[in-house]
């Protein structure tokens, strides 16, 4: 079988996470020589299906104001960072958006987005605290297929809402 190097995503590489990717190659008779970290979010001409929930499953989006301010946040990371957007689909509390990276610094617009949505959001309703769980979720695009399908399900999270019978009938998705 030869010799393996891990490549896994910046951030999540912690002693008992290496301990256990070690063992279970150990048991399947592979050689592990070490932990090599990528921020695949930096890759350039990445792309990305990237999701974020809200705290407690709660609101993220109080209204229709809040879905354009986030739309203002995505056009700022496209002329910021150059990050394009090739698909979205805003729901109540959460979001789904596949985003390509042509210069890579997905973390740094996505902290962006999330930063100035959320103090604009929490300014507009008088709150305070954190909108989302956490850090935004990513999975990196690496296939036409995988493309067509994360596109997909993309849109058709519209399909999750009370009276919504068809995609293209729901107004905060870029599906046409």
């Amino acid at each position: 079988f030869g010799t393996v190097v891990l490549e896994i995503e910046v951030g999540v590489v912690d002693a008992r996470r290496q301990h256990a990717a070690e063992h279970a190659l150990e048991a399947c008779g592979i050689e592990f020589s070490g932990i090599k970290q990528i921020a695949m979010g930096d890759l350039e001409g990445g792309i990305h299906h990237v999701m974020n929930r809200g705290v407690n499953h709660r609101a993220t989006f109080f209204g229709d104001a809040d879905r354009i301010e986030f739309g203002r946040r995505l056009a700022d990371i496209h002329e910021q960072f150059g990050v394009e957007t090739l698909a979205y689909c805003l729901m109540t509390n959460h979001y789904h958006l596949l985003l390509r990276t042509p210069q890579g610094g997905l973390s740094h617009a996505m902290q962006r987005v999330g930063s100035v949505y959320t103090r604009h959001t929490n300014d507009r309703v008088g709150r305070d605290g954190p909108l989302f769980r956490s850090r935004f979720h990513s999975i990196h695009v690496t296939t036409d297929a995988h493309l067509l399908m994360a596109a997909r399900y993309i849109h058709r999270n519209a399909l999750d809402i009370p009276g919504v019978r068809s995609i293209g009938e729901y107004r905060w998705s870029s599906y046409q």
